[in-house]
């Protein structure tokens, strides 16, 4: 699995060993998350002006209106130098740049570990469905239904540097966070033992950042690099059916039939445009009584919140997350999308609809738009107040690769790696 991370989206390849040596292609595909939330995320981050310029100090990197006179850093602008410094270091300056990140900025590592953790968790959502649409097929043999397939995962483009973000700070807990995101994804360890055969059980169920050199110094290369396979060696199958498949990654869904019947949907079930121009007609979000709003996307925000909370002191009220999940109204968010809104114009004229998305990344966008830039934000004006009535005091002490956070009153222990601690 291919995941060619940009700024504004993620492009997505799948690739499959097929018998005789050839490699197919069995997915293809975008998703409009990508880096550009994380850069976004830097306007609300009080100390995140004094980490830019500490690294062009110890970089000696001169950038104009950020570490010369007159300044131009705000709020605004903070995204901008955020990218700007990012063009000018060097692949050995990324560690210290996240690690100087994770000791002042601790809520930026937050917001890494969901945008990253999002991805994570949709790629076990694909990998379950790839699986079961093999096994469906009749064109696959009996020899490769019965072998589950072992799961490499590459990231590619510029912005894949954000997978290094947490690797830089505890590689051993960065590693866990994303494989039991994967896991969760696929629907749970059970589910997962089904479908996937471990790399290397128990120590490695999934290779995470395949291919990765050190440093990541190959980082910018694109999805085609992926393909560019000697020819002598094996060829790339395209499937013949140009349609996307798309998964609807959520439950609580159902469509429809012609007699009127309601049927509920599956999460790994595929959603087409079709389904998608009659959303909230015949394809309806209605969850069942007594069962919560959204309990894949709730999944997924279970798993973040354990780890932010307990590693980097993401503080963010239960009742918050509780009202974000009643409140997520998928339906109506989908339809004020700006792309739903062309793809309806461009249906008169072309005939086609041409939107389609998973909702549980639909799912993600609206929640983090809603409620955890938010969250950050209140925390960055409270302490920019003065208002606050406690101080929390970090003091980063080297540790090896990584650093560890020392506290005054209590230690407490993350992977047997990570010292988390708050002074009052």
């Amino acid at each position: 699995m291919i995941f060619d991370v940009g700024g504004s989206t993620t492009d997505i390849s799948v690739l499959s060993q097929m018998e005789g040596g050839g490699k197919a292609m069995i997915k293809q595909n975008s998703i409009r998350w990508a880096a550009q939330r994380l850069a976004f995320a830097t306007r609300y981050s009080k100390n995140f002006q004094s980490v830019l310029l500490r690294m062009c100090e110890k970089k000696k990197i001169k950038i104009e209106g950020l570490n010369t006179t007159p300044s131009k850093y705000n709020e605004n602008t903070a995204p901008f130098y955020f990218e700007q410094l990012i063009d000018r270091l060097e692949d050995s300056d990324f560690p210290d740049f996240y690690r100087l990140i994770a000791a002042e900025c601790n809520e930026l590592m937050s917001v890494n570990l969901y945008v990253t953790g999002l991805i994570m968790y949709y790629a076990g959502q694909l990998t379950l469905k790839m699986r079961e649409e093999m096994l469906r097929s009749e064109d696959v043999p009996v020899i490769v239904k019965n072998m589950p397939p072992k799961i490499y995962i590459a990231f590619a483009g510029k912005g894949a540097r954000i997978f290094d973000w947490f690797d830089a700070i505890n590689p051993k807990a960065a590693n866990e966070y994303y494989t039991q995101m994967f896991i969760r994804g696929i629907g749970g360890m059970e589910r997962a033992k089904s479908t996937i055969t471990p790399i290397n059980f128990p120590s490695e169920i999934i290779k995470i950042n395949a291919f990765k050199k050190e440093n990541n110094a190959d980082v910018k290369y694109e999805v085609s690099k992926g393909l560019a396979i000697p020819t002598f060696k094996s060829k790339i199958l395209v499937p013949k059916e140009k349609q996307a498949i798309e998964i609807l990654g959520e439950e609580g869904f159902c469509v429809y039939t012609p007699s009127g019947e309601m049927k509920y949907l599956d999460f790994s079930n595929s959603v087409t445009p079709e389904m998608m121009e009659h959303l909230g007609a015949y394809f309806v979000n209605n969850p069942q009584p007594g069962k919560p709003p959204c309990p894949r996307f709730m999944d997924f925000a279970d798993l973040f919140y354990k780890v932010s909370s307990s590693t980097f002191g993401f503080n963010m009220k239960q009742e918050e997350f509780i009202a974000g999940f009643n409140n997520m109204n998928i339906e109506a968010a989908i339809k004020q999308d700006p792309d739903y809104i062309e793809a309806q114009k461009k249906r008169k004229e072309t005939k086609e609809f041409g939107y389609v998305a998973p909702i549980f990344v639909m799912e993600g966008i609206k929640f983090f738009e809603e409620r955890i830039l938010k969250a950050i934000k209140i925390k960055n004006e409270v302490l920019c107040s003065g208002k606050n009535i406690k101080t929390t005091i970090r003091l980063l002490v080297p540790v090896g690769r990584w650093s560890a956070y020392s506290t005054f009153h209590q230690w407490s222990k993350y992977n047997s790696s990570m010292l988390l601690c708050k002074w009052k």
